[in-house]
C-alpha cells in the first residue's frame, strides 16, 4: 500500500514541476509579449512626435505663405485704389475740359455741334 503512496507522490510531484514550468513559460511568454507591445508603442508614439513637428512646421510655412500673399494683396488693393481715384479725377478733368471747351466755343459764337460736323 505505501508503495502505491510513493508512486503517486512521484507522479503529483511530476506534474507539479511540468505545471510549474508550463507556468514559467506562459509568464516568460507574457514579458516577451509585454516588451514586444511596450517597443511598438514607443515607436508608434515617436512616429506620432515626428508626424506632428512635420504637420505644425508645414503649418507655419503655410502660415508665413498666407501672411505674406495677405500683405501682397492689401498692397494691390492700395494700388488699385490709388489708380481708380486717378482714373476718376483724369475723367471728371476731361468732362471740365471739355465743357470748359464748349462754353469757349459757344462764346465765340460757334456751334460745336455743327463744327464737328462740318470737319
Amino acid at each position: 500500500m505505501e508503495s502505491i503512496f510513493i508512486e503517486i507522490a512521484k507522479h503529483s510531484f511530476v506534474v507539479a514541476v511540468m505545471l510549474l514550468i508550463f507556468v514559467g513559460f506562459v509568464l516568460a511568454l507574457f514579458q516577451i509579449s509585454k516588451m514586444y507591445l511596450s517597443k511598438i508603442k514607443n515607436d508608434s508614439i515617436a512616429n506620432v512626435q515626428c508626424m506632428k513637428a512635420e504637420i505644425d512646421k508645414d503649418v507655419l510655412r503655410i502660415e508665413n505663405t498666407l501672411n505674406a500673399q495677405s500683405s501682397e494683396m492689401n498692397g494691390v488693393k492700395e494700388r488699385l485704389h490709388v489708380l481708380s481715384n486717378s482714373v476718376n479725377s483724369s475723367n471728371s478733368r476731361s468732362v471740365e475740359i471739355s465743357q470748359k471747351i464748349d462754353l469757349i466755343l459757344v462764346k465765340l459764337g460757334s456751334d460745336p455741334i455743327k463744327m464737328a460736323q462740318d470737319k
